[in-house]
C-alpha cells in the first residue's frame, strides 16, 4: 500500500530542456549539417563551453571568451497540466475553487515557483508558432515511442521507491486522483514539444551562414600572440592549453552572424576560411577586467533555405548521430523570442520576472 505522496521528481516530466545532455552542440551531417571535424585530440565538435576550470584554477576567475558564452540552462517544469485550463480542485461551502484560481495565488504569492512552469508554457508556444512557420512535422511513432520510455522510467522508479509490488497506476490514483491515459497524454504533449524543438534547432542552424570555432582565453596579449602563433605552426589547441595550464578550448554551438560581437570581429570570423587562427582579440570580462581571446575556425557552411520536406531526411540523421544540446537550444531560444515579439503583460503575471532575460543577451 502506498502511504506517502512521491516526490515531484517522481512525476516529473522530464521530455523537456532537462533532458538535453550537457554537451553535444552541433549538427552532424557534413558539408551543412556541421562542418568538417577537428582532429579527435583536439575535442569533440560542439564540445560544452560551460565545463568548470580545472579546480586548482577556479580561484582564478578565467572567463569564457565572448565568442563562447551562454546562460545556464533552464530547468524543467516539475508537474503535468490539468485536464482543464479552469478545472475544479475543490468545492467549498459550495464555492469552486479552481485551477485558475491555484495560478493565479501562485503567481503573486509564490512566483519563484512559477518560474518553471511558465518558462515551458512559453516554450511551447514558441515552439508550435515557429513549427507552424516552417511546417516542421514528427512522425506519430516517434512521439508514441518517446512518451512509452518515459511511462516505463517512471514505473521503474515507482518500484525502486515503494517495492515490486508497486504501481504507477496505483499512486497516480491514490497520490493525485488521476488515470495513467491522463498522465500518458500529458508525457505525450511535452514529448512532442521537445520532438519539434530539437528538429527546429537544428533547421534554424541551416537557415544563415554558420560558423564552427574553437577559443582560448588569456591573462595578456604577449601569451596570447604566442598562442596564435603555435596554433598556425600546427599545434594541438587542446593539447597547448593544458601544457600552458588553460581551461580546455571552449567549443559554442555554430554561430551566425548575429551571435558575433561586435560587427567587426563578425566580418573577421566569417571571411576566415576552415584551419584560419584569428589574431588574439581584447575582451572586458563580467570582473572588469581585459582579457585576450584566440579563436581558430573550425569549419564553415553556407546558408541552406530549402523547405523541411527536403531537409528532414539529413536533419533526423544527425540527431541520431548527436543529440540537440543545451548551448543550442539556448542559442535558438534566443533568436525565436526576438523574432517572435514576445509581449509581456505584466499585469497578468503578478511577481514573476521576465524569464526571457536569456533570449535577450
Amino acid at each position: 500500500m502506498l502511504r506517502n505522496i512521491a516526490p515531484l521528481a517522481l512525476l516529473a516530466l522530464t521530455v523537456s530542456v532537462a533532458t538535453l545532455p550537457a554537451c553535444g552542440s552541433s549538427a552532424a551531417e557534413a558539408p551543412i549539417e556541421r562542418p568538417p571535424s577537428p582532429r579527435l585530440d583536439e575535442g569533440a565538435p560542439g564540445g560544452d563551453p560551460i565545463d568548470e576550470p580545472p579546480r586548482e584554477r577556479r580561484r582564478r576567475r578565467v572567463p569564457l571568451p565572448p565568442v563562447a558564452q551562454t546562460p545556464d540552462a533552464p530547468r524543467a517544469a516539475r508537474l503535468p497540466s490539468p485536464a482543464s485550463r479552469d478545472a475544479t480542485l475543490y468545492v467549498i461551502a459550495g464555492r469552486p475553487l479552481t485551477a485558475a484560481d491555484l495560478g493565479d495565488f501562485i503567481l503573486r504569492y509564490f512566483p519563484d515557483r512559477a518560474r518553471e512552469p511558465l518558462g515551458q508554457l512559453v516554450d511551447e508556444v514558441l515552439v508550435q508558432h515557429e513549427a507552424a512557420r516552417e511546417n516542421v512535422t514528427v512522425d506519430e511513432p516517434r512521439v508514441s515511442e518517446r512518451t512509452a520510455v518515459y511511462l516505463e522510467e517512471r514505473r521503474r522508479e515507482v518500484r525502486v521507491q515503494y517495492g515490486e509490488d508497486a504501481t504507477l497506476e496505483d499512486l497516480l490514483a491514490r497520490s493525485f486522483g488521476r488515470t495513467l491515459e491522463e498522465f500518458g497524454h500529458d508525457a505525450e504533449r511535452l514529448a512532442r514539444v521537445g520532438l519539434l524543438r530539437d528538429r527546429l534547432v537544428r533547421l534554424e542552424q541551416r537557415r544563415e551562414e554558420r560558423v564552427e570555432v574553437r577559443a582560448l582565453t588569456f591573462e595578456d596579449e604577449e601569451q596570447a600572440r604566442a598562442a596564435a602563433r603555435n596554433l598556425r605552426e600546427g599545434a594541438d589547441m587542446t593539447l597547448l592549453a593544458r601544457r600552458l595550464g588553460l581551461r580546455a578550448p571552449s567549443a559554442p554551438p555554430p554561430l551566425g552572424r548575429s551571435d558575433v560581437q561586435p560587427a567587426e570581429r563578425a566580418a573577421e570570423v566569417f571571411a576566415a576560411a576552415p584551419g584560419t587562427v584569428l589574431e588574439p582579440r581584447a575582451f572586458t570580462g563580467r570582473d572588469g577586467r581585459v582579457w585576450w581571446e584566440v579563436i581558430k575556425i573550425v569549419g564553415a557552411w553556407p546558408a541552406d533555405d530549402r523547405p523541411w520536406r527536403e531537409l528532414a531526411a539529413v536533419i533526423e540523421k544527425g540527431l541520431a548521430a548527436r543529440p540537440v544540446g543545451v548551448p543550442e537550444y539556448l542559442a535558438w531560444r534566443r533568436r525565436v523570442v526576438r523574432r517572435a515579439g514576445v509581449d509581456v503583460q505584466r499585469d497578468g503575471r503578478g511577481l514573476v520576472p521576465w524569464l526571457g532575460e536569456d533570449g535577450q543577451r
